[in-house]
Order: C-alpha cells, then sequence, then structure tokens
C-alpha cells in the first residue's frame, strides 16, 4: 500500500499521477516544498484514484487554493470527509468513491456555493445530507449510494435547481418521496433504490431528459401510467419489488432507443387479452 510521501516527494511525479500544474500566486508552505509542490507551481486538478493511498488525507491539500477537482477514490483512509477542500475559492468537484471514510457529509461544504459535484459512494458515512447544502445553488451532481445515510428524502435536494444526476441508492432513507421532486427538470439519473420509501410515487414521465430511473426495492405504489406518462426518453428503467401496479403502454418507450424495464415482483399487465378479455400478467422482466 502506498502513502502520501511516495505521490508527493519528487516534482516529476506531478504529471505521472494526473496533476495539472502551471503559475502559483501564493507561497506554498515548506511541507509541500519537501513534496515537490513549490513556489511557481499551481496545480488545479488531482487525479490519484486507485493509487493504494491509505491513512489519513492530508490537510495541507487546503493550501493548494488553485484546485477546482480531486479524485482520491478507491483509497484505503482513516477518518471522515476532511474540511480543507471548502476553503478554495475555485473548487467544484470531490471524488472520494469507495475509500473507507466514516463521520457524517460536512455541513461546511455550505460555505463553497460554486460546488458542483459530489461522489462519495461507498463509504460508511452516516447523518443525512446536512441542510447548509442549500448554498451550494449550482450542485449538478449528488452520488451518496451505498453508505449508512439515514432520514428522510433530504429536504435540501429542493433547493438544487440545476440537479442533473442524483443517486442516493442503498441507505437507510425513509419516507415518502416529496411532490417537488417532479419539479427538478433537468434530471436524466434518479436512482433512489434500496432504501425504505414508502407511499405514492411522485410522476416522472415529463422530464425532458429522464433516461435512467431506478426506484427498486421500496415499498412505493402508484398507477404506472400516472408516475411514468408517456415516456419518449427512457433508455433504462427499474421498478423492481415496488407496488406499482397498472397496464405497461407502449407510448413508454422510444423505439429510437435501446430500453430495458426490470419490473420484478410488479402487478403489472400488458394490453387486454384477445383470448378472454382479460388482463396479461407482466412478465418477470421487460
Amino acid at each position: 500500500m502506498a502513502n502520501w510521501t511516495h505521490y508527493w516527494k519528487k516534482e516529476t511525479m506531478l504529471d505521472p499521477v494526473g496533476m495539472a500544474s502551471g503559475p502559483l500566486d501564493h507561497t506554498a508552505s515548506s511541507s509541500f516544498r519537501d513534496r515537490g509542490v513549490s513556489p511557481g507551481d499551481r496545480v488545479y486538478v488531482i487525479s490519484l484514484y486507485d493509487n493504494g493511498l491509505e491513512g489519513y488525507i492530508p490537510d495541507e491539500i487546503g493550501e493548494l487554493t488553485g484546485l477546482v477537482e480531486i479524485d482520491l477514490s478507491l483509497g484505503n483512509f482513516t477518518g471522515g470527509i476532511p474540511n480543507v477542500f471548502w476553503d478554495m475559492p475555485n473548487f467544484y468537484q470531490l471524488s472520494l468513491r469507495n475509500c473507507g471514510l466514516t463521520g457524517e457529509i460536512p455541513s461546511s461544504l455550505g460555505s463553497c456555493p460554486q460546488f458542483a459535484r459530489l461522489t462519495v459512494t461507498g463509504n460508511q458515512l452516516t447523518g443525512t445530507v446536512p441542510a447548509s447544502l442549500a448554498a451550494c445553488t449550482g450542485l449538478m451532481h449528488l452520488l451518496i449510494s451505498s453508505n449508512n445515510l439515514s432520514g428522510p428524502f433530504p429536504p435540501v435536494i429542493e433547493s438544487f435547481e440545476h440537479l442533473e444526476q442524483l443517486e442516493i441508492s442503498r441507505n437507510n432513507f425513509t419516507g415518502t418521496i416529496p411532490e417537488w421532486v417532479e419539479s427538478l427538470d433537468g434530471l436524466w439519473w434518479f436512482f433512489i433504490d434500496d432504501n425504505q420509501f414508502s407511499g405514492p410515487t411522485p410522476f416522472l414521465g415529463d422530464k425532458p431528459n429522464l433516461t435512467h430511473l431506478n426506484i427498486s426495492n421500496n415499498p412505493l405504489n402508484g398507477n404506472l401510467e400516472d408516475i411514468l406518462g408517456s415516456y419518449p426518453t427512457l433508455q433504462y428503467g427499474n421498478i423492481d419489488n415496488t407496488d406499482i401496479t397498472g397496464v405497461l403502454s407502449p407510448s413508454h418507450f422510444n423505439p429510437d432507443h435501446i430500453v430495458s424495464l426490470e419490473v420484478r415482483g410488479c402487478l403489472l399487465y400488458t394490453s387486454p387479452s384477445p383470448r378472454d378479455g382479460l388482463l396479461s400478467r407482466m412478465p418477470s422482466s421487460a
């Protein structure tokens, strides 16, 4: 397993491990000089995913005030998401996927209004999505699946008018899905599967860009037609193991797209049978 010193040791390591550099407008600390980041350098992007990094994420990263994005995914870190990122004036993207992180999503993230993309899937985070994130009005991607997050459907999501990708799957969220989800018109990816959401499913069929939908493994109910309506953009849908019922109509699909719809465990039907005038039970998947 590698450690941080290995990657900060020599200036020549900057480009091979995915660090973009250019002129600096600040003085780096002596600790960064020892690790190859010296005055005259500006690091914009750190991409060290799947490099076997371990230990704590160092606070010295906060001295790289030019950073706009960082990806440390597939590391083996100790502790939680540090607060050092949110004071960077242009920082907008953080990816810490499958890093073994614990603790909660920091409320201090709300002090970074330009922030656009958070990916912390596959960790051991607890708590919920902090209300302070409402200040991140430009947030477009929120990927927080496969953690131990809990509480109701995060109300702060209503603030994200530009949200395109929402994935809160495989957590412990409970309660109903609020009706304001219907107003998130920019969504193209909506994954809330494997939680404990219940009650009626909001109407999602008028989303002009929504191509990927997964609400499976939740005790949600409703009529398929009321949920999807005429849904010509669908490319992938999964409503497995829900209490959704209704008739599956050809109008739900665009023949120009490759479509996969998984409906195992649902009481759905195809068109009326010409043989007996009864509805035919939908097969396990379509």
